[in-house]
């Protein structure tokens, strides 16, 4: 007999490593990966990136949106899987709507990933302006305050497990490291639920 996974989703801010921390924890489950990010451009042949630089936050938001919750769609979902979300991708109702449902009607389990605002300013910048454009007037850090908190809320709402991937424990962890712990995190947070 075959153990059925729990699907996982990823949350969090931008460059909380739900990309990077997610392939790897599909690759430890044999599920298969979905990345938004990568399904916009793949489906567009532009960068949310390019998306945010050339049409603006709101036109980027409704492509998002528009993703997902045609991926969301459970007549076409694998038995398990694993998302990786992105970071204002909870604004959108339609999508919480979604989401909420495939927690109570298949046992879906969500992953916030959190780092302070420092950390996450820091690893943009390596990235570049052009990969990760601003989404506000703000600058980088007063930006990813606001974000916090506005968006701190509904991310809590939709996680069985937050991780902090920037303590002293986990920052020194590569994303293999961090999805072999969440592999045993995610499997403990089925149980309960």
């Amino acid at each position: 007999m075959t153990e059925v996974r729990p699907s996982v989703y990823f949350v969090g801010l931008r460059a909380t490593g739900k990309t990077s921390i997610g392939r790897e924890l599909a690759a430890l489950l044999s599920v298969p990966f979905w990345d938004s990010d990568r399904a916009i451009e793949e489906a567009t042949g532009r960068s949310a990136g390019a998306w945010l630089r050339e049409d603006g936050v709101a036109a980027f938001r409704r492509i998002e949106a528009a993703t997902i919750i045609e991926r969301l769609d459970e007549r076409l979902l694998p038995q398990s899987m694993v998302m990786a979300l992105g970071g204002g991708s909870l604004e959108n109702r339609t999508v919480r709507e979604r989401l909420a449902t495939l927690r109570t009607s298949s046992g879906w389990l969500g992953v916030w990933l959190r780092a302070p605002c420092d950390v996450l300013v820091r690893r943009m910048a390596t990235a570049g302006e052009a990969a990760r454009p601003r989404l506000t007037g703000l600058d980088p850090e007063g930006e990813c305050r606001r974000l916090e908190r506005t968006r701190g809320p509904i991310l809590a709402r939709f996680a069985d497990v937050v991780v902090d991937v920037a303590t002293t424990e986990t920052r020194a962890r590569s994303p293999l490291e961090l999805a072999r712990w969440l592999e045993v995190a995610c499997g403990a947070a089925s149980v309960r639920r």
